[in-house]
């Protein structure tokens, strides 16, 4: 699960590094509600929280920092995932225990769950905002790897057929 989650932000780091910043901070219809820069703060908000309760065992979801710096500057979204790589390839050299149980609020509900639980939540997070983030690339007539925005599973049975 970790490797999963080094993957995924890899290959934000790689679909930013390719993209003009225009395109990353483009608000104009249809996008002004959710364009790259937002979808992108929005996955590092959520990884920023995971990292940041660890220690003390409780995630709350819903308390993100939605820094408009992250939002508008495509390089500082890009440190920023290259950082999380990093950390989480050290962590996972630790040998962390997946089992371990933490709090975690999201919506405004607690419950239960573990640390592996909720790597498998920020995968499945990730590739839904990447998968806006291909859609709007797409309307924008980027080209976008056939990967991104797709869950393994999924993309693994579609190489199958």
């Amino acid at each position: 699960m970790i490797l999963d989650n080094i993957r995924f932000l890899g290959q934000g780091i790689w679909v930013l590094q390719k993209m003009d910043e225009a395109v990353y901070e483009c608000h104009a219809h249809p996008f002004e509600q959710g364009g790259i820069g937002r979808h992108m703060r929005h996955v590092l908000d959520h990884y920023a929280l995971f990292w940041d309760g660890l220690d003390s065992g409780v995630v709350d979801f819903d308390d993100r920092a939605r820094d408009s710096e992250v939002e508008q500057n495509r390089l500082r979204a890009v440190a920023l995932l290259e950082t999380l790589r990093s950390t989480l390839t050290d962590w996972m050299e630790t040998r962390p225990d997946l089992d371990r149980q933490v709090r975690v609020c999201h919506n405004g509900a607690w419950c239960q769950s573990s640390v592996g639980r909720e790597l498998q939540h920020l995968i499945n997070h990730t590739v839904h905002h990447y998968a806006f983030i291909g859609l709007i690339l797409r309307l924008q007539g980027a080209e976008v790897d056939d990967a991104f925005g797709v869950a393994p599973s999924t993309y693994q049975a579609q190489l199958a057929k």
